[in-house]
């Protein structure tokens, strides 16, 4: 806004100022006033019986807004992380681009959160301005990582690894309980859709030490999985 840059020539000037001291008295009048409270990126737990938790995800994740995301177990410890694309070049000229965000893998813990992994560790940057983010796979083969970004090129990224079993989900398919070897488990949805206008192969990629996969459907009726 061109007369309060005249009033306020640099950002730190403004951020430490009342909002009637950057608006006349003239200015406010009529205005509608709102509060904006909460805008963090998060996640919601299902504590069950109907009660949720709101935790902010880790503040690597804060760093521009999240278009593009992923749910699955990427280092096979049991339990899901989340894989996470982001930016915006889209905004006003007077704002400036959100583009803070390279990409980010986020590992889940096991007393619940995540943690941030470094690219150096992880290999997955995508610095632009970047929305889609999808799965693909093959037969036997590990999953492939598929991020678009708005005006520019598109970016495939590789699990690595040896190949793993999977499960491809029927139409009717709603989610799947998976059973390791020590006795834990991890409930894993297959979605239509996931994260900004992407679709990913409804597929489960399988660690080792699964022993059992229930599958179930829209209806609630429950199958034992046969493992690729």
């Amino acid at each position: 806004i061109i007369s309060i840059k005249g009033k306020f020539p640099r950002y730190r000037d403004i951020a430490t100022q009342p909002i009637t001291a950057v608006l006349s008295e003239e200015e406010r009048q009529g205005a509608l006033v709102a509060e904006g409270n909460y805008n963090l990126s998060s996640w919601i737990e299902n504590k069950g019986n109907g009660s949720f938790e709101l935790h902010a995800l880790p503040i690597e994740a804060q760093f521009a807004p999240i278009y593009g995301m992923i749910v699955d177990d990427f280092n096979d410890d049991g339990h899901l992380d989340l894989l996470l694309a982001g930016n915006d070049f889209g905004t006003e000229v007077g704002i400036g681009r959100y583009d803070a965000f390279f990409g980010l893998l986020l590992t889940g813990l096991e007393k619940g959160g995540f943690e941030a992994v470094p690219t150096r560790e992880s290999g997955f940057l995508l610095p632009g301005d970047a929305k889609g983010l999808a799965t693909l796979h093959w037969k036997g083969e590990q999953p492939i990582f598929v991020a678009t970004q708005n005006q520019g090129a598109v970016k495939v990224f590789g699990a690595g690894g040896a190949s793993l079993r999977t499960y491809t989900a029927a139409p009717t398919d709603a989610y799947a309980v998976v059973e390791l070897s020590d006795g834990t488990t991890y409930k894993f949805e297959f979605y239509y859709g996931s994260g900004f206008l992407s679709q990913a192969t409804r597929t489960l990629f399988l660690p080792e030490d699964v022993v059992l996969v229930e599958v179930y459907d829209s209806q609630g009726n429950r199958k034992t999985a046969d493992i690729l």
